[in-house]
C-alpha cells in the first residue's frame, strides 16, 4: 500500500485543486469583465482590463493560485485527519481580503453615478496602491498556505522537485515576502502620493 503523500498530488486531490484554482481564476475576471460591462459597456470593460496591464493576470492567477492551495491543504490534511480549523480560517480571510482589495479599485466607476466625484478622484489616484495591496495579500496568503502544507508534510514526498522546493524555508519566506512586499506598498503609496 503506497502512503497518502505519494496520492495526494496523483489521482485525487491535485485534480480538485487545480479545478477549483482555474474556476476561481476565471469566476473572477468573469466578475470583473460583467460588472464593468453593467456600469459601463463590454467594450469599455475589455479596454479596461488591458489599459491595467499585467496587474490583472497577476491578481487573477494568485488569486487562483491561493484557491488551489488552500484546497489542496484543506483536501489532503483531511485525508491526514490532521485539519486546523484555524489556519483554515485564517488562509479564507486572506483570499477574500485579496479579492475585496482587488476589486476595491472598480467603486471609483459606480461613485459618479451616485454622485459622490471626489472620492472617485481620490481611489482613482490611489489605484496602482490597491493594485499591489492586492497583489501582496495574494502573495503572502499562498506563501502562507505553503507553510502549512510543508508544516504538515502534505506534500508529496516522492516528486523529486516538489521535495527540493520544500526544503526552503517556509517561514523565512514568508517573512521576506512580508518585508518586500511592505517596501513595494510603500513605494507604490509614495508614488501614488507624489505623482
Amino acid at each position: 500500500m503506497r502512503c497518502a503523500a505519494g496520492d495526494l498530488l496523483g489521482k485525487r486531490i491535485w485534480p480538485k485543486a487545480l479545478l477549483f484554482g482555474m474556476a476561481a481564476s476565471f469566476l473572477l475576471a468573469l466578475s470583473y469583465i460583467l460588472i464593468l460591462t453593467w456600469l459601463n459597456s463590454f467594450a469599455h470593460a475589455v479596454q479596461r482590463f488591458f489599459e491595467i496591464g499585467l496587474w490583472m493576470p497577476a491578481i487573477i492567477i494568485g488569486f487562483g493560485l491561493q484557491i488551489f492551495l488552500f484546497v489542496y491543504m484543506r483536501e489532503s490534511a483531511r485525508q491526514k485527519n490532521i485539519l486546523e480549523t484555524g489556519s483554515v480560517a485564517v488562509s479564507g480571510s486572506a483570499s477574500a481580503s485579496s479579492m475585496a482589495l482587488c476589486c476595491l479599485h472598480h467603486v471609483s466607476d459606480v461613485i459618479p453615478i451616485i454622485g459622490i466625484s471626489a472620492a472617485t478622484i481620490f481611489i482613482s489616484r490611489f489605484e496602482g496602491f490597491f493594485f499591489s495591496l492586492a497583489v501582496v495579500s495574494n502573495t503572502l496568503g499562498s506563501v502562507f498556505l505553503l507553510g502549512k502544507i510543508q508544516e504538515h508534510s502534505l506534500f508529496p514526498k516522492d516528486n523529486k522537485l516538489i521535495s527540493r522546493f520544500f526544503r526552503l524555508s517556509m517561514a523565512n519566506s514568508f517573512a521576506l515576502v512580508a518585508v518586500l512586499g511592505t517596501l513595494a506598498l510603500a513605494i507604490s503609496l509614495a508614488d501614488s502620493i507624489y505623482l
